[in-house]
């Protein structure tokens, strides 16, 4: 079995939120993100990023790094059935 993990935070400082809002127990928020992140990758035409899939002004420094087509081949990991983490308590 094939296991992949993401980490969501929030940037804001004291957070926004939006993080919690993604995780829902049956994943379906989190599903829906990723299957438009990777629709934007798909639908985008640029060579290998732009403003409109990838770049934005908080990573003007690795704008020459960024690819779409990268992006995409990461965000397909991301996609099918998600299985929840349940939060185990530690005994001591």
């Amino acid at each position: 079995m094939f296991v992949v993990s993401i980490i969501i935070y929030d940037s804001v400082a004291g957070g926004a939120g939006h993080s919690r809002r993604l995780i829902t127990p049956d994943g379906a928020v989190l599903s829906r993100v990723i299957r438009r992140a990777v629709k934007a990758m798909d639908n985008c035409s640029c060579e290998p990023s732009c403003y409109k899939c990838l770049r934005n002004y908080y990573n003007q420094k690795m704008h020459e790094e960024l690819s779409r087509f990268k992006a995409r081949d990461f965000l397909l990991n991301f996609i099918g059935d998600v299985q929840p983490f349940i939060e185990v308590s530690r005994v001591e």
